[in-house]
């Protein structure tokens, strides 16, 4: 039983960074096509739109570490916690 657990848990982490990568594809590969009355604004505008999406890139993938790192360091505690349960059994 658990072990079909586990196996649905990863198949919904698989699916989940397969929609963040396909999202992150789509923004990084889309085309914005823009009329201006300059060429100062055009340059302010595209700059301006690069960087929101270097910040949504670093805000996906910093999230991404962020949850791994909190999971793991609860599993890790979860763990010691078990241990030192079962060494004062043994005693």
């Amino acid at each position: 039983m658990c072990e079909v657990i586990s196996m649905a848990k990863k198949g919904i982490c698989w699916f989940l960074l397969l929609l963040i990568g396909i999202k992150i594809t789509l923004l990084t590969t889309s085309l914005h096509v823009m009329a201006y009355s300059s060429a100062v604004e055009a340059q302010q505008t595209a700059d301006s739109t690069n960087y929101s999406l270097l910040f949504w890139t670093i805000g996906i993938v910093g999230g991404c570490i962020a949850i791994t790192l909190t999971y793991v360091s609860w599993r890790k505690y979860k763990g010691e916690e078990r241990k030192k349960d079962q060494d004062k059994m043994i005693d």
